[in-house]
């Protein structure tokens, strides 16, 4: 699995603009960490065994990157941990740590970052997609012809209807 990361898309839909990273980080702040919920697309299912060797990178933290496709913002997360199951929902692992906005809300995961910081959007054209088709519901993506490819932009990527890439380091 040639995949080093990943980036996770989110928009401020039921919130004001910026309040999902704010709330996110005030939990972090006041608590050290916060649950972060995976929201997928219609087309997109729990990848468990990427899940599985992402999970075992943690060991400590992992940097991962969240990508708001309402302002185009690129932002860097350090993860300490992650829960999934195989393709079903489940809860904030403690709702206590999870912006009220959707801590009773069901979500294939959820990241437990302990640091959220903005960088710079042009960061993404250090990485190339890795195609991860078990993502899919359907065995033939649209997004195989992006494997290997190196990450324009953000907007590229908002471009595509979906809310997780697996990345590597481009060569």
């Amino acid at each position: 699995m040639g995949f080093s990361t990943v980036i996770l898309r989110f928009r401020d839909l039921v919130t004001e603009k910026d309040a999902t990273i704010g709330q996110h980080k005030e939990i972090i702040k006041n608590k050290n960490y916060v649950w972060w919920g995976w929201w997928n697309k219609g087309n997109e299912k729990v990848p468990y065994d990427e899940f599985s060797v992402l999970k075992g990178r943690i060991a400590g933290t992992l940097d991962l990157y969240l990508m708001d496709s309402g302002q185009r913002k690129l932002y860097k997360a350090k993860c300490c941990d992650m829960k999934y199951m195989d393709n079903r929902k489940m809860k904030s692992p403690e709702i206590d740590h999870t912006p009220d906005y959707y801590n009773s809300q069901d979500y294939y995961a959820w990241f437990k970052l302990s640091e959220i910081q903005e960088c710079d959007n042009n960061l993404v054209r250090n990485f190339s997609y890795v195609d991860v088709a078990s993502i899919y519901m359907e065995s033939d993506s649209n997004y195989s012809k992006f494997s290997n490819k190196r990450i324009y932009n953000v907007q590229e990527m908002i471009q595509q209807n979906r809310t997780l890439w697996f990345i590597t380091m481009a060569i």
